[in-house]
Formats: structure tokens, sequence, C-alpha cells
């Protein structure tokens, strides 16, 4: 403990102002190699501050930015994951999310939709959530079903399509670079419309069911309407006689608009 204390007296004594050299005497010791080291060093300390003040306004305006909607989006568009998909609906609105889903269905890059697609299929069961004007008039645009003269099940199955393979309704073609084919089963009393499926459409029977084609192909079943408001669809999809999966999507009818109020995964391979 004394051996402490006389080191802390000797450090005191070390820096009392009477032992060091007065300023004049520093600088008239400086030699034109210190002057230019001393120069460096405030040159370095000035540019110092000015790169943090730089960045500093600089990434305020890149987050004042990315505040407004749209510049919000334009991250999105960049990097789908970069935010919770109820913090992206609640920050653009529906329509500007339609906006994100559109722009979504059109990009081919394997890495972006390994991102975008759980949060594309988050947004989607979001917005049907909520029954409400906007988001389901998104929603409506977004499917393609915005004609309420249409009849119901044209609509639905649109809804279907659009739903499980983006606004392209499209599959790539097989090894053998067979084109995909849409099989829609119905009862007799459907009529054949515009689905806009990019590919070959059969309208059959449910006893006409043809063998697995060698190509890709999406099978419709009949519409099942269990009330004037709620309604079921099956969507299978087989992207090769090896892979594939079926769904079932549950309808429910809000105004004149049918949207989907939940789905089952019912098998994969």
């Amino acid at each position: 403990m004394e051996r402490l204390q006389e080191l802390l007296d000797q450090l005191r004594r070390g820096f009392d102002g009477d032992s060091l050299p007065p300023p004049a005497a520093l600088v008239n010791a400086m030699d034109p190699v210190a002057w230019t080291m001393l120069g460096f060093a405030l040159g370095a300390l000035l540019l110092a501050v000015w790169m943090r003040l730089r960045i500093a306004n600089v990434n305020g305006v890149r987050h004042e930015a990315e505040a407004e909607p749209a510049g919000l989006l334009a991250r999105l568009k960049r990097r789908p994951a970069s935010l919770p998909p109820v913090a992206i609906l609640q920050r653009l609105g529906s329509e500007r999310v339609e906006e994100l889903l559109e722009y979504g269905d059109q990009v081919e890059d394997a890495f972006w939709l390994g991102q975008w697609t759980p949060v594309r299929e988050e947004l989607l069961r979001l917005m049907s959530a909520q029954h409400a004007f906007a988001p389901v008039q998104a929603l409506v645009n977004y499917y393609r079903c915005a004609d309420r003269s249409e009849a119901a099940s044209l609509r639905i199955r649109r809804t279907a399509l659009i739903h499980k393979l983006g606004q392209r309704r499209w599959l790539p073609p097989g090894d053998n670079q067979a084109p995909a084919q849409l099989l829609v089963f119905t009862d007799g009393d459907e009529q054949p419309g515009e689905l806009g499926f990019a590919g070959r459409i059969h309208w059959l029977r449910p006893e006409h069911r043809p063998r697995l084609a060698d190509g890709p192909m999406v099978e419709l079943d009949p519409i099942s309407f269990t009330s004037l408001n709620q309604a079921t669809l099956k969507i299978r999809i087989y992207r090769s006689l090896l892979t594939g999966a079926g769904f079932r999507l549950h309808f429910t009818r809000v105004g004149d608009d049918w949207i989907i109020a939940r789905e089952e995964r019912e098998w994969a391979r």
C-alpha cells in the first residue's frame, strides 16, 4: 500500500505544471519535420470530423427518404425481407403492397424469390384477414377479379391460380420442354371463361380425368359452395411426375368479392 502511494505521488509530481516547459519553449524546439507532422495530425483530425458529419448527414437523408412510402417501397424491391410483413402492410398501405406483389411476380432471380416467397404469403394472409375496403380492393385488383359481372366461379378459379402461381400464372416447362397444362374439372353447369393461364387449358368433367401429363400440370377441382358466402376449391400443382403439391383453398364472400380466408396443404412430394 505504501509503495502504491509513493508511485501516485511520483506521477503527481511528474504532471506538476512547474515541471512542464513553457509553450514558447516548445515552439522554439520544433523543427520543420515536427511542424509537418503536426500539420498532418491536424489535417487528419479535421478530415475525420468532416467525414463523420458527412456520413451522419447522408444516413439522415437516406433514413428520411426510406421513411416515406415511396422510399420504403424501393428498398423492399431490393431487399424484400428487410421488414416483417406486418410492418410492411402498416407502413406502405394496401395500394403500395399491391404494387409490391405485382413487382414480385415479375422477378425471376432465385435468391430474391427465396426471400420474397414467405413475405408474399404472409402479406396475402394479412390482407385477406382484414375484411376492410382497402385491403379487399387491393386483393381483388391483384387477383384480376375487379369485373363483378363475371361469374363467381371464374373469379374464384382465377384467384386460386394467381394466389399459387403469381400473376403470370405460369410454370416452367418440364425436362422434355413440354409446356404446362391446366385441367379445369367442372360439374357440367359451369361455363368456361378466361383464366389467363400461360399454357393449354382443358375444361373437363371429373370422370374424364386423364393420366398425368409428361410436363408440368395444374388441376382445379369443381368448386364446392358450402353456403352463399363460403366456398372451397382444391388445386394441385405438378411441376413434374415426381414433384408437386395439393392445396385446399377456403373462400369467403366479402360484399360482391371472393377472397381466400385460409388454405391447407393436403400433400406434397
